[in-house]
């Protein structure tokens, strides 16, 4: 749940109730080691720019015969089996494509607060 430090402090106060449980005091080890990581990788953590690709850029040759997008809402279940048969036959997909679906898919990630990094 991400809450380490109210963890370290919830199996401390259970290592002074019970001196005598290991299992207690490992699991206080493990997590107060845990925490003590997140710290120091808070403290050098240096802040990331986020790289955004635009689409928009990326021109695709007239000799491209795969699947293609007009705009990320053209994605139909129809549009998914037809990229999967032409990655079945071991093509590759067009870079603007991927990336319209990668951006779509950022987007949508952004918004899920359990996911912490993307």
């Amino acid at each position: 749940m991400r809450k380490l430090k109210e963890a370290v402090d919830a199996f401390l106060h259970v290592c002074k109730m019970q001196p005598k449980n290991a299992d207690a005091r490992s699991k206080y080890e493990l997590t107060r080691k845990e925490y003590r990581e997140n710290l120091l990788a808070a403290a050098v953590n240096i802040e990331q720019k986020k790289l955004v690709v635009s689409a928009d850029e990326i021109t695709v040759d007239s000799t491209y015969t795969g699947p293609r997008l007009n705009s990320i809402d053209d994605v139909t279940p129809e549009w998914i089996e037809k990229m999967m048969e032409w990655q079945r036959d071991g093509k590759n997909l067009h870079k603007k494509y991927a990336i319209m679906i990668i951006n779509k898919a950022a987007e949508i990630f952004d918004k899920c607060e359990s996911l912490v990094d993307i």
